[in-house]
Order: C-alpha cells, then sequence, then structure tokens
C-alpha cells in the first residue's frame, strides 16, 4: 500500500507505476469519497465502488492466487470504513468449469444480486444469457466473462475484450461478487465491526508493506480529514439531521475514528507502520 496526502499525489504515482509497470503487478488506485462519508444512502459512483470492490477481491483471493499487487491510496479513502467481507462472501456467486448450472436460477441470482440483465454487456454489473451463452460484466472484476454451457454444464469459461468481443483467457472458474454498496452506511448497522483498507487487508493477508509519502502531511491530512467528518455531523446534528448518519453518538464516532487512526501517534499505530 503507497499512502499518500492528497488525490493527485496519489494519482500521479499510480500513473507513473503504471506506465513502467509489465504487467507482473496488479496496479490499483482506492477512491476516496469525499466528504459525507458516514451519512446513511450516501450515493457513489459506479466507477468509485467497482474500483474499490476490485481491490477487496483482489485481497481476498490473495492467500489462494497469490498474485502481488500494489494499491495507491489517500488518507481520505483509508478513514472510511466498511463491513467485513462476510456480506459479498454470503452472496457471492462461484462458478467452475465442468460445473452443473440452472440456466434459470442463474439468471435469477444475477437479479437478486444487482445485476441488470441487457441485451448486449458494455458496463460491469450487466450481464445477458442468450441460449446457452452467458456474458457476465462481474462488479469487482476488470474484464467480462463468458460461459459456453452444453446443456446443463458449463464447458468453457473465458474473460472477452468488451471492444471486440475477442476472446482473451481461458479460466477454470469465476467468483462474481454481488452489486451491492458496502461503503453506504445503511449497508451498515451500528454493532457491526468496521474495517479500514488497512484493516481489511490485515485479514486477508499475512505480510504487507506500507509506504507512507511524506509522513508529517499524511498525518496532518488524516487529522483534518477525522476533524471534517467531526464538524459534518455536528452541523447537522444543530438542524436536526443526526438521523442522517448511521453513527450516531460522539462516543460510536470515536471508537471508529479515534480508536482505529489517532488513538496513538499516527506512525506508530497498530493500524499503519512507516
Amino acid at each position: 500500500v503507497v499512502l499518500t496526502a492528497t488525490a493527485e499525489r496519489a494519482e500521479g504515482l499510480f500513473r507513473e507505476i503504471k506506465s513502467i509497470n509489465d504487467d507482473a503487478l496488479n496496479i490499483f488506485l482506492y477512491p476516496a469519497l469525499g466528504s459525507g462519508i458516514y451519512k446513511k444512502n450516501r450515493t457513489i459512483s459506479q466507477d468509485s465502488l467497482s474500483q474499490r470492490l476490485e481491490i477487496l477481491k483482489t485481497a481476498s483471493e490473495y492467500s489462494v492466487l497469490k498474485e502481488p499487487f500494489i494499491i495507491f491510496a489517500t488518507s481520505n479513502s483509508i478513514i472510511d470504513l466498511f463491513p467485513l467481507q462476510e456480506h459479498f462472501g454470503k452472496k457471492s456467486i462461484e462458478i467452475k468449469k465442468g460445473q452443473k448450472l440452472d440456466r434459470e436460477k442463474i439468471i435469477l441470482s444475477l437479479l437478486e444480486m444487482g445485476y441488470e440483465r441487457v441485451n448486449r454487456v458494455y458496463d460491469r454489473g450487466e450481464f445477458s444469457a442468450r441460449g446457452d451463452v452467458f456474458d457476465i460484466f462481474d462488479i469487482a472484476s476488470a474484464d467480462p466473462v463468458r460461459l459456453d454451457l452444453l446443456t446443463d454444464e458449463v464447458k468453457k469459461i473465458f474473460t472477452y475484450d468488451i471492444r471486440d468481443q475477442r476472446l482473451v483467457l481461458s479460466i477454470e472458474n469465476l467468483k462474481i461478487f454481488p452489486k451491492i454498496n458496502i461503503f453506504n452506511g445503511a449497508f451498515s448497522d451500528k454493532q457491526s465491526r468496521k474495517f479500514s483498507l488497512i484493516g481489511y487487508l490485515k485479514t486477508c493477508i499475512d505480510k504487507f508493506s506500507v509506504v507512507i509519502c511524506d509522513p508529517v502531511e499524511v498525518e496532518l491530512k488524516l487529522k483534518s480529514d477525522v476533524d471534517l467528518v467531526y464538524r459534518s455531523y455536528e452541523a447537522d446534528a444543530q438542524d436536526g439531521r443526526q438521523g442522517d448518519f448511521f453513527i450516531s453518538d460522539k462516543k460510536i464516532r470515536e471508537e471508529y475514528l479515534k480508536d482505529n487512526f489517532l488513538a496513538h501517534d499516527y506512525l506508530e499505530s497498530n493500524e499503519i507502520k512507516e
């Protein structure tokens, strides 16, 4: 993980490393979601949701695939907490080559997971079913996948190019994440444990490194971002809108924010080490 104080710095480093990468590494940008990160019913862009879910999916599969990756993130993005993976773990679909598959059940499952059925797939979160051919664009993947069925058995699974429909890579299995905004406060309850990006990585990967660019700037920016959350809550509370937050009192907010990031000196905390 490469942590910066500003989005501009993170995006610049992301582009530089991307330009010299030989595809040996997966490189990701973990986007911030702006102000109001602890409000209920917050909407975020499809691209930001997909970027984040792709990172969480990659991390969750690391113990099996052992594929190295780099994440560029900002102080603002890592104070945004979310529930642990049990939500998308329970509702995700796994499909393997040779597996028996009920066509109507898979269509129903995808619809229940929030996917949109279309004639031709163009965007993440869409799928099409034409006879024995399924095209599915997983919300947490970079490329869509095509399933070829023979009666009720999965014969082939390929990733393909969305632009020219060219088959790219034959794979043995795939995992489809639900199209759910787990970063929406309404999706959480006050009792469920929340994780930052760093905290989540700890649940998936035994050892990983964190590089902090300009540590003093990151610490100052982090404290400023947390302060903005406090002030936003207090302003809404004075206007009678404190119900808009899924974190509803100062004690809980301090547990979520301060205990995770500011209980100790930031650079010496258990959450991140320089």
